[in-house]
């Protein structure tokens, strides 16, 4: 674990939460796909993970055509 990861879960996010945001941060604006890619991270435990990132306003989404993407 490295220390971006280990201070964000120190303020309160999941291992998973600080490796998806930590992955959008280096992607830019991403499908759950790529984010997957990134992390290595089961797309299921992503659609898990998103909620909680959007509800703490760590992350948004935008709709490009029919692709959601998050950012």
């Amino acid at each position: 674990m490295n220390m971006k990861n280990k201070i964000l879960e120190q303020i309160g996010l999941s291992k998973n939460e600080s490796e998806i945001y930590l992955a959008l941060l280096d992607l830019g604006p991403s499908t759950i796909s790529k984010i997957s890619e990134k992390t290595a991270i089961h797309r299921p435990l992503i659609y898990k993970a998103l909620p909680e990132l959007l509800e703490k306003k760590l992350i948004s989404q935008i709709q490009k055509s029919k692709t959601i993407l998050y950012v």
